[in-house]
């Protein structure tokens, strides 16, 4: 812990108003202050003038004027992408990621996809592909093009600019974001592959300088960055891959992730700095079109459900039936749910009730006594 340094007895300033007095004064303050703190970068390259500037714009008032919010697209009418502010989208390896941003383009293009609408006409979207090859990448045109089949193609190649920069290092990746930014001047920029735009993604330096890039880029420029990641390996672990990812998180307004269940991707809000994403759900049809997969997921869901009360009625059976077997001698029905509490850890009333629905269909009593087959040997 630094210790506390005494303000220094500084001589008086001859032929300047008390306001430059004061100013002086706290120069040097300052000045001795960043001599001996170490905590305080002496690497940096702005002067004192310059700082002064940056911290009297920053500074909020009540006479302060500040811009509302500006929405440009909305998912079933919650305002989600907005102007000034950075996104992340992740996910597992083909759990519907790049489908979730294509959707995001189109809906810019278009007005609308799936749940998604576009709150500001003719927008301007960029699309960095960092992860593909080029021939892949394109693929990515022709499903927009496809899903937008009315609009001019000279609409879409002026309002949605798509670069293919796998080739380029990391260093490469960073100027060219800033030369695409001033060249284009999108509302939304998309960066497939974020992990590349830094040399490794567990560098917390390097993490932090990219995102506090993206924040002054949203900012100066009025558009929303959103950024696609993988998450951690592992099948339970949903965390964005590495610090880059964790950083991602904390400074993102909204992270969503994708997960493919049966075809239908589902998109949910996992953080939020202030409001909360409704979910959303797209598919493709036999077309390939991007649809709103909503009702689709439902019924995948039921289905799931149903498939799992199956899968459960048969594990319980085929333990009663090997329980049944294993017995010296026929065993009652209250001796039967006994040992499946035992073996199962369910409670006695839950296997006497699947006891009772099995009754004179997969299980029999005889003589007062259980068996899988409708007549004692």
């Amino acid at each position: 812990m630094e210790n506390k340094i005494p303000l220094p007895e500084l001589p008086p300033f001859e032929g300047l108003s008390e306001e430059q007095k004061a100013e002086n004064q706290r120069k040097e303050q300052y000045s001795l202050y960043a001599s001996k703190l170490e905590s305080i970068p002496k690497d940096v390259s702005e002067s004192y003038d310059e700082q002064a500037d940056v911290l009297h714009k920053a500074l909020i008032t009540t006479k302060t004027p500040v811009e509302p919010e500006k929405t440009l697209l909305a998912i079933d009418g919650v305002s989600v992408i907005e102007r000034e502010d950075t996104y992340l989208i992740k996910g597992k390896p083909k759990s519907g990621k790049s489908s979730a941003t294509k959707a995001i383009i189109i809906a810019a293009l278009l007005g609308h996809c799936c749940s998604i609408k576009a709150e500001e006409k003719d927008l301007r979207v960029v699309y960095v592909d960092t992860e593909q090859k080029r021939s892949d990448t394109h693929k990515i045109l022709l499903n927009v093009k496809r899903q937008a089949d009315h609009v001019d193609d000279d609409y879409i190649d002026s309002h949605f600019r798509l670069l293919s920069l796998r080739k380029r290092t990391y260093k490469e990746l960073v100027r060219d974001l800033l030369r695409i930014v001033i060249d284009y001047r999108p509302d939304i920029i998309i960066l497939d592959g974020i992990a590349d735009f830094v040399r490794s993604f567990n560098d917390e330096e390097a993490s932090h300088n990219f995102y506090k890039m993206q924040q002054t880029i949203v900012e100066d420029f009025k558009s929303a960055i959103i950024g696609v990641i993988h998450e951690n390996k592992a099948y339970d672990d949903h965390n964005a891959k590495g610090h880059l990812g964790q950083e991602g998180a904390q400074r993102a307004a909204i992270v969503m992730e994708t997960r493919n269940k049966g075809g239908n991707i589902e998109v949910t809000c996992s953080e939020s700095r202030h409001k909360s994403m409704p979910d959303w759900y797209l598919r493709y049809d036999e077309q390939g079109m991007l649809i709103n997969a909503k009702e689709s997921y439902a019924t995948y869901q039921q289905k799931m459900k149903e498939q799992a009360a199956k899968n459960l009625e048969q594990e319980r059976l085929e333990l009663a039936c090997s329980i049944i077997k294993a017995a010296e001698s026929p065993i009652t029905r209250a001796e039967l749910s006994k040992k499946m509490e035992e073996a199962s850890g369910f409670d006695r009333t839950t296997m006497a009730s699947f006891i009772t629905s099995q009754l004179e269909k997969t299980l029999f009593i005889v003589e007062g006594k259980i068996y899988t087959t409708p007549k004692a040997k």
